[in-house]
């Protein structure tokens, strides 16, 4: 089976690469063809970044399933190192450590526009995403997120041949998502992710639809659990009561990507209860129709710390 990839060469211009030895593992890539980037999107699915030298990792054409990470840059556990969760830092009993991380444009989006998954980082920088995933207990987003971009919230940094299983945990309050056909679903059957944990309102169930009723029964059928948290009178969750039901279903950290209405709420919150932000930032204006993080008042971090790679630039740093 051939070894497709799509990316774009140190001068720009968009190519075709194909495995030209045999499948598995890794090979250089020969170039077949070059192509306009109207005929690219038509003609392939798969769109990704290359290194400097044309050198790269792949994707199987009829999968869509990465074949492997790119290499972690030696330096990065070393920069991260203070951000991170340890056996010891969780600031209170009642929460896990709260790690705060996402990827933005420099004009501070997430996203092109509501609802459309958009890349913003190098393969590079996702693959020091799956390094932090491999250092915490469970990865958190929102309903919009998972509703938008299915993703496959696992953990796929290896260490020392070692893997590390990351618990995906979804804030639903009104279970919009199901979790049946889903890429998560999807690489739990193949033993590669654990089973979801959603977080929504606690009320009875004569008060849910009967297609919520339905995913709820499917989810618990297939190893995931829902957990109940009280709404506030407005009908939304408060942060402090979801993080510590994690605390008491044994969650000592926690990452949470988004998306951005998440990540303005605990910019903006007073509870202090993020520990670490984490923030990838990609060459790329998306404009004025993108998904923004723009929390309600003004924020600043301290403790400050850059790093920069091939393409990206990440900054940590915790909440003043």
């Amino acid at each position: 089976m051939d070894l497709w990839l799509v990316g774009t060469s140190s001068h720009g211009i968009l190519t075709i690469w194909r495995d030209f030895d045999s499948v598995g593992g890794f090979r250089e890539f020969e170039i077949l063809d070059q192509f306009n980037t109207v005929l690219l999107e038509e003609s392939f699915s798969i769109l990704y970044h290359t290194t400097k030298t044309q050198k790269t990792w792949g994707f199987r054409s009829d999968s869509l399933i990465m074949s492997k990470l790119m290499p972690l840059p030696e330096d990065i556990p070393f920069f991260l190192a203070p951000f991170l969760p340890t056996s010891s830092s969780s600031l209170t009993p009642k929460r896990p450590f709260t790690t705060l991380t996402y990827a933005q444009s420099l004009d501070s989006r997430i996203a092109a526009s509501p609802g459309q998954r958009t890349s913003i980082s190098h393969l590079e920088t996702k693959t020091m995403t799956h390094y932090l995933r491999s250092k915490h207990d469970g990865i958190l987003i929102g309903s919009g997120t998972v509703l938008a971009d299915d993703p496959g919230l696992n953990c796929r940094y290896t260490e020392n041949g070692e893997s590390h299983g990351i618990r995906p945990i979804i804030l639903d309050p009104s279970i919009k998502w199901d979790y049946k056909g889903s890429k998560l679903e999807q690489l739990v059957q193949k033993g590669e992710g654990l089973p979801p944990w959603i977080i929504t309102r606690e009320v009875g169930s004569d008060e849910l639809s009967e297609a919520a009723l339905e995913r709820q029964e499917y989810l618990k059928k297939h190893g995931g659990k829902f957990l109940h948290v009280i709404s506030q009178k407005d009908g939304t969750l408060k942060w402090s009561d979801v993080l510590n039901k994690l605390s008491e279903e044994g969650i000592r950290s926690v990452m949470i990507e988004g998306g951005a209405k998440i990540i303005n709420d605990l910019l903006a919150n007073s509870e202090e209860l993020v520990d670490s932000v984490i923030i990838t930032i990609g060459p790329v204006f998306l404009g004025s129709q993108g998904v923004q993080v723009s929390p309600s008042s003004e924020v600043r971090m301290k403790d400050v710390a850059w790093w920069s790679g091939i393409q990206d630039s990440v900054v940590c740093g915790r909440l003043s």
